[in-house]
């Protein structure tokens, strides 16, 4: 048997979700999309990341 997946903590999804607002959406979407949805998430953020540090 596997783990139950734990539920998103909301409160510390609160800022990606206001910086990527489908995140929340994240739990209906298919393993490909998520894969593809999270792979966006983070070039996003390493776009912060970069500008951040210029």
């Amino acid at each position: 048997m596997s783990e139950p997946e734990e539920p998103m903590d909301k409160q510390a999804m609160a800022p990606l979700l206001e910086r990527f607002p489908d995140l929340a959406k994240l739990d209906d979407l298919d393993d490909a999309q998520q894969v593809e949805m999270l792979g966006k998430v983070l070039a996003g953020l390493q776009q912060d990341l970069n500008q951040e540090s210029k």
